[in-house]
């Protein structure tokens, strides 16, 4: 599934996803340019993908950030993603999150 917002025609966001099982979506990719950033771009995009999900029958969305995002992970947060694992990269400076949210 491949979603792009477009301000005045031009494309100014996506968000990228793919199934992982008939009740699992996993939302890939995701980005705003950054003078868009703020202004909901990307919340309208995670609302459309979660609807979109909801309509194709999957139970679960997972999606996997870095603390370095806090954007992307208040936005998770907010909408009720829940971290289901965290794990630092190699060289410590960092870590991989992974977020789940049960749909319905």
């Amino acid at each position: 599934m491949l979603l792009v917002a477009k301000v005045n025609g031009k494309p100014v966001a996506y968000k990228l996803g793919y199934e992982k099982s008939t009740q699992h979506f996993y939302s890939w990719l995701g980005a705003v340019i950054p003078e868009y950033r703020g202004s909901g771009i990307a919340q309208s995009l995670l609302n459309e993908q979660e609807r979109w999900c909801l309509e194709q029958g999957y139970e679960f969305i997972s999606v996997k950030s870095m603390n370095k995002f806090k954007s992307m992970l208040m936005m998770l947060l907010k909408n009720n993603y829940h971290i289901v694992a965290c794990n630092p990269v190699n060289d410590g400076t960092d870590s991989k999150i992974k977020f789940l949210k049960l749909l319905g």
